[in-house]
């Protein structure tokens, strides 16, 4: 933060769809951390109080399985639907929320299985910390969150497109570092803009301000 660079978060959006291998990885690697947590609380006489209080059998929805490699979150993203993305700066998601998250949205949602969604879920609400036996998620019924409301500000997000870079491997084959404007339907799986929410302002990448879009 010193040096005027920020945390890069880099965020992957999903639809409800088709089974998905590549999330099955991480659901079986997140899975197996779960089921170690809770037997050491278990060991211990903890009790999940929270799979008690939302009335399911978690344990049965979170089936051991053994990996068929070792998963690794840069892998993972490589394997996502487009090389693109929409960016803008923003705030931690939990406190203290200091503004210094360059936030990198994938511009192509990929896709996971109803059943792959709801075991992910059980995982990050339901886990227990090996040291306390606390619960790691906040997330209750009630529906709780762990960051407070910001203040509404205006937010300049951008938008990087195949005008700007072409991927490492298209680049090697056809000698190319970008596309021209109006050939993004040839090159990239979403090429129409997203419109901002109400309020925020949009710059294509490179542009200046008076390229901006005010909503």
């Amino acid at each position: 933060q010193k040096a005027g660079r920020g945390i890069p978060v880099i965020t992957v959006l999903f639809k409800i769809g088709k089974y998905n291998p590549h999330m099955q990885q991480v659901i079986d690697a997140f899975g197996r951390v779960w089921r170690e947590d809770k037997n050491a609380c278990a060991k211990r006489g903890y009790r999940n109080l929270k799979e008690i209080e939302m009335g399911n059998n978690i344990t049965s929805l979170i089936q051991p399985r053994t990996l068929q490699q070792d998963w690794h979150p840069w892998e993972f993203v490589w394997q996502t639907n487009s090389d693109w993305f929409y960016g803008y700066m923003g705030s931690l998601t939990e406190p203290p929320c200091y503004s210094f998250a360059h936030y990198r949205i994938i511009d192509t949602p990929n896709e996971i299985s109803a059943q792959q969604l709801h075991a992910l879920k059980n995982i990050i609400l339901y886990h227990q910390d090996p040291g306390t036996c606390s619960y790691t998620s906040v997330h209750n019924k009630y529906g709780s969150v762990a960051r407070p409301l910001q203040d509404s500000r205006r937010t300049w997000v951008h938008r990087c497109t195949c005008t700007d870079f072409l991927p490492d491997k298209t680049r090697k084959t056809t000698g190319k570092r970008s596309c021209r404007r109006g050939q993004e339907s040839q090159w990239m799986p979403n090429p129409k803009d997203l419109t901002p929410a109400p309020g925020n302002e949009f710059i294509p990448a490179g542009g200046s301000d008076d390229d901006t879009v005010r909503f």
